[in-house]
């Protein structure tokens, strides 16, 4: 990746990179490393690639432009790393939901997500709706 020229914050989830030489990016913040959280990982989207992603680690200690970008949007880092973490606490325990549906109902993961997030992540109304659209989840309950 080239040269990181300018950051614009779009929301607290999207982020818009420029590099040196014209190039824009949208970005999105998607972990934290290191041992205070400073590193930011972010998933860049090249659409140059045909969608092809890429992955950008922003390290706080260093640049301070992601700091004036959340500024833009009336957000400090620390409330930016809260809001960040909360997301992979979410991601994390969402992507546990569907492997439980799944360890339970045999269905594929794809299937799962879908029928969990159809039932608001209820994994008992999720059970339920797989029994009731199995065209769409392709199950395999024993009878």
């Amino acid at each position: 990746m080239e040269e990181l020229d300018t950051i614009e914050a779009l929301s607290v989830e999207t982020f818009k990179f420029t590099t040196t030489n014209g190039k824009i990016y949208t970005a999105n913040p998607v972990d934290m490393e290191g041992p205070d959280n400073n590193i930011i990982v972010f998933e860049v989207l090249d659409l140059s690639y045909r969608f092809h992603m890429q992955t950008l680690k922003y390290d706080l200690n260093i640049d301070n432009r992601l700091e004036e970008a959340l500024k833009k949007i009336d957000m400090t880092i620390e409330d930016f790393k809260k809001s960040l973490v909360k997301r992979i606490n979410d991601r994390k325990e969402k992507v546990s939901l569907a492997r439980k549906l799944r360890e339970e109902t045999g269905c594929g993961m794809l299937a799962c997500k879908k029928a969990l997030m159809a039932t608001d992540w209820d994994l008992d109304k999720a059970k339920e709706y797989i029994k009731d659209h199995p065209e769409r989840t392709y199950v395999m309950f024993e009878s």
